[in-house]
């Protein structure tokens, strides 16, 4: 069967795909989704099971009935009967290869010159076209055989996140020039860090990420509206519904039969998809956090990306940051808030296992090219999203930490390479010392969200708090010798120079030990309760 309803193309076990209406039905069993890449999952969810989910259940889905599912643990038998009437009233909307209304795809979709294009350009770590190297195992002609369940996901996967620029333009584009259409945006997750909302089952997962919102009139699902065709369009988003769905490229799976008969895509057709004309804003885009800046005594709200190579809790203060806490920085998403809000009402245990996952792409040269995929996933205190939270001001210590901490080394490797005659590295130009800081406390740093997740009564916590900066100071100190025993003899003697405005400035091993020593005592407060006796010293 190539019915999405009826296919097993969700991923549950390395060897395991389920159908979209029995993992509805199991997903109170299941504990997640898996995918090949981290931003797989959210792509899935966000074009078919959120959509199914939200739509089926439609006005039924109120903040009472979200919390009493979420404490039941499990869909309702109204709810599942309420899910297989949707599907059923859908069985013609779900069918991957149809010849009329393919899912998520135009049907008869083609480029001017009849040409398509290898399956491997919907698999952003695949290289295709002119980014094949003369040394790949695999060229445009020995295309990647797709089976349909893989077919689906990826062209999933290419709706949400593929790249922006220069695409080949379908029959008719009136904005087609040379047979290519030009102006092309990302999928709509490409320009957001997403956050996804983890609970401890697949159920929990997806009613954690559906916002309790009423649905505004006409807002419908890519598969309720009219089938797509090769022209596209730019317009707004009119829901939730809609921007889940959206469908930022025009798609085609080609299938072909194998010897043995099993279906497999090699070749495909993708042309650009409508361009979403409507900002995304906190009230109407529930997947990311948000930073602010104000500008001229006006303030812009824009969703945050993740930065490559950055542990996830060191974004921590903006996933815990509610619009009711007033920060001119940060905000966290619409389902995080949810989620506060029931903890406020008592809906939601304290201790409740919440978990974060985030994903992304980050993309080169005007976005035309993948140069990194994103992922990562931290433990998130529930405690921490209420207001005046012990626990909350501890999580947040321990990060600001951690960085501090990560600066000092970095400022004691600045001073002693200057000492020696050297030059401070460029602000964001190459690897810091303080970064191998951050990459040796990140496990120390995740068992303490892990532990406030049981919701500890201050004691416990002050204990902690003081444990863990025990482990920071062992391991910078042990970080700052490596850096004295790696310079030369000179630097005892060290050097002086005069800055742009004629201030002799001193660099010299002993005033850069004195720095780091003096940020430590100032950074580990628990540690470094009395530090008193060293005022004299760091006067000295």
């Amino acid at each position: 069967m190539t019915e999405v309803d009826e296919l097993g193309w969700l991923q549950v076990t390395a060897s395991k795909d389920l159908p979209l209406r029995e993992y509805l039905h199991r997903s109170h069993e299941l504990t997640g989704l898996l995918g090949d890449l981290p931003t797989v999952a959210p792509a899935i969810r966000s074009q078919v099971l959120l959509p199914v989910v939200r739509h089926a259940l439609a006005d039924t889905l109120t903040y009472d009935t979200w919390t009493a599912t979420l404490q039941a643990g499990r869909f309702s038998p109204e709810q599942l009967r309420a899910i297989d009437r949707y599907l059923d009233e859908r069985l013609d909307r779900f069918r991957l290869f149809d010849e009329v209304r393919p899912f998520g795809q135009a049907a008869g979709l083609s480029h001017a010159k009849g040409e398509t294009k290898p399956s491997s350009l919907l698999v952003p770590v695949i290289d295709s076209g002119n980014n094949v190297p003369l040394w790949s195992g695999r060229t445009d002609g020995d295309p990647l055989p797709l089976t349909p369940a893989e077919a689906v996901r990826w062209m999933l996967h290419a709706q949400c996140w593929d790249t922006a620029g220069i695409k080949a333009a379908a029959v008719s584009d009136p904005q087609a020039k040379a047979g290519k259409t030009a102006g092309n945006q990302t999928g709509l997750l490409g320009s957001l860090g997403v956050v996804e909302v983890i609970g401890r089952t697949e159920l929990e997962t997806l009613l954690l990420n559906l916002p309790c919102n009423p649905l505004p009139a006409g807002d419908l699902p890519q598969w309720d509206r009219e089938p797509q065709n090769q022209l596209w369009s730019s317009r707004p988003c009119t829901g939730i519904l809609h921007r889940w769905t959206w469908p930022s490229r025009r798609i085609r799976l080609l299938p072909e039969q194998t010897e043995s008969g099993d279906l497999v895509v090699r070749q495909i057709i993708l042309a650009a998809g409508d361009r979403c004309t409507t900002a995304p804003t906190p009230d109407t885009e529930p997947r990311t956090c948000w930073s602010k800046k104000t500008e001229k005594k006006k303030e812009f709200v824009y969703p945050r990306r993740h930065r490559p190579s950055v542990a996830a809790w060191r974004g921590l203060e903006a996933l815990v940051t509610l619009h009711r806490d007033g920060s001119k920085h940060f905000e966290t998403s619409l389902l995080l808030t949810q989620v506060a809000d029931a903890l406020a009402d008592e809906d939601l245990p304290d201790d409740y296992p919440l978990r974060i996952a985030l994903s992304g792409i980050e993309y080169g040269t005007q976005s035309s090219i993948v140069k990194d995929v994103l992922g990562d996933g931290i433990p998130l205190p529930v405690a921490a999203l209420a207001a005046d939270s012990d626990v909350r001001e501890h999580i947040l210590k321990v990060v600001f930490q951690a960085e501090t901490i990560a600066r000092a080394v970095t400022g004691l490797h600045q001073h002693l390479l200057q000492a020696v005659g050297g030059e401070a590295p460029l602000t964001g130009k190459g690897a810091r010392a303080g970064d191998r800081i951050l990459h040796t406390i990140d496990p120390y740093v995740r068992r303490f969200l892990a532990g406030c997740q049981r919701a500890p009564d201050s004691d416990l916590l002050t204990r902690a708090h003081h444990a863990y900066e025990q482990v920071l100071d062992r391991i910078a100190r042990k970080e700052a010798d490596s850096l004295l025993r790696s310079m030369p003899s000179k630097a005892f003697t060290g050097r002086t120079r005069e800055n742009t405005a004629g201030k002799t400035l001193v660099f010299r091993q002993a005033e850069a030990e004195r720095f780091f020593h003096a940020d430590l005592r100032k950074t580990l407060t628990y540690l470094y309760s009395d530090t008193s006796g060293h005022k004299a010293e760091d006067a000295a």
